[in-house]
């Protein structure tokens, strides 16, 4: 793969990331809300210690995996501030998710694009035909 494709998959993964951050904020909202329910019918001796101890764990646990996505991220702007020649202490992309959908290609050039990345050959007893090994 060319610098300028390598570039543009990083770019797309991080924009992937900012995706699933949105996605995981709304979550950690949810399951927030959640707490404060279990917290609140736990005080009226509706839910137990148990669930309380449940809805903690939930929300820490996906408040970790933003910590994580956070590391992500980071990581995925460094290697594009390498690929400009940006120092990566200074150099920063600002949030925003992929929100676009892939290019539409049209079904005949789709289908000639899989036949020639994934080539069938037909099977030597008159069978179906099987991809052969290096399209797998």
């Amino acid at each position: 793969m060319s610098l300028q494709g390598q570039l543009a998959a990083i770019f797309f993964q991080l924009r992937g990331v900012d995706l699933q951050t949105q996605l995981l904020d709304d979550t950690l909202n949810a399951y927030q809300d959640s707490l404060n329910l279990t917290l609140d019918l736990g005080r009226r001796g509706l839910a137990s210690d148990t669930d309380v101890e449940e809805a903690k764990a939930q929300l820490e646990t996906a408040r970790a995996e933003k910590t994580a996505l956070r590391v992500q991220r980071a990581q995925y702007e460094h290697a594009i501030a390498v690929f400009v020649g940006q120092p990566a202490s200074t150099f920063h992309i600002a949030f925003r998710p992929l929100n676009a959908l892939p290019p539409r290609i049209p079904g005949r050039r789709a289908f000639a694009l899989a036949r020639t990345q994934y080539p069938i050959l037909p099977r030597p007893n008159g069978g179906l035909p099987l991809p052969t090994l290096g399209s797998v």
